[in-house]
């Protein structure tokens, strides 16, 4: 089993405030602009149950997940000793797209006041995952949406360019400097370092459970959880992770392009507002921030939440 908090076992490897500059609600380039009202309430709903039924049954069952104990605050005890999540050491080699998206945890520095020097393997590399999420029908199902409602053109070639675009590009989230240090991807799928060693980020469970496995991430306790029919989970939850606590959210249970196509279509659909979807009848909303670069509209996080 995929253990974490326990590494002795022999096993396979696997939100607070938003002050980050870029944030905004200023006034959006025309390219491949979200927005616009598009896309109505109704439509939100019907797509996202259509993509949520995408999802492989019994994943949720595998993860044999242990809540345990509730968290109220940051500074309350750790009501977690055990791990989250136990995970069968084959799971993650059961689908490319996870593979793929573990390929590219190296190609990231955490600090994100330091500038990514990107290579020609690690252009490669977000190319392939790229290539492989397109290659499912949630992804495609997605973006041939998003085009019939005239956020790009209908054709393969354009929606490879969008996703490299809104998720890869290179940005700074900070006035303090200038380098490059950040993407939407490194944020959402990641985790990030800021001035004063505050972590941000920490949205995906795959990236979570690997950390948590090799004792960098400490689960504490939820605060809030859903399960949605029996497909897969929304949690929220502190987490210590190098020693600093941080409350965060995400899906437990999903597939990396099920994350990527909800989060862009809510990029597009509802960018800086609450985007209310429906999965698996079960209203979950999916909060989307945009970051403003060099005359760009780019993804600067996603991650959901729960109706109270």
């Amino acid at each position: 089993m995929f253990l974490t908090k326990c590494a002795s076992h022999p096993l396979f490897f696997l939100i607070g405030l938003y002050t980050v500059t870029g944030f905004h609600h200023n006034h959006i380039p025309h390219h491949s602009t979200p927005g616009q009202n598009r896309i109505t309430p109704k439509e939100l709903r019907r797509l996202s149950e259509e993509l949520f039924e995408k999802l492989p049954r019994g994943t949720l069952q595998m993860l044999n997940i242990d809540y345990q104990g509730r968290r109220e605050s940051k500074d309350a005890k750790d009501e977690a000793p055990e791990p989250l999540l136990m995970v069968p050491r084959t799971f993650f080699k059961k689908l490319p797209t996870i593979q793929l998206l573990q390929k590219l945890y190296d190609n990231y520095d955490m600090n994100s006041l330091h500038a990514e020097s990107v290579t020609e393997q690690e252009i490669l590399e977000e190319d392939e995952f790229i290539d492989a999420i397109l290659n499912t029908s949630v992804m495609m199902h997605t973006m041939d949406f998003l085009a019939r409602k005239g956020y790009f053109r209908k054709d393969l070639n354009e929606y490879k360019a969008t996703l490299k675009r809104i998720w890869f590009t290179q940005y700074s989230r900070t006035n303090h400097t200038s380098h490059q240090g950040s993407s939407g991807f490194e944020h959402v799928f990641l985790v990030e370092k800021k001035r004063g060693n505050h972590i941000t980020g920490l949205h995906n469970w795959i990236f979570f459970a690997t950390e948590e496995y090799h004792n960098k991430a400490d689960y504490l306790g939820y605060i809030s959880k859903e399960v949605l029919a029996d497909r897969a989970a929304v949690l929220k939850f502190y987490v210590s992770y190098l020693g600093k606590t941080k409350l965060t959210s995400m899906f437990i249970g999903t597939t990396p392009e099920f994350d990527i196509a909800l989060f862009t279509l809510c990029f597009y659909a509802r960018p800086n507002k609450n985007c209310k979807v429906l999965l698996g009848n079960t209203k979950v909303t999916i909060q989307s921030w945009v970051q403003y670069s060099n005359n760009e509209v780019l993804i600067g996080s996603s991650f959901p939440k729960i109706y109270n």
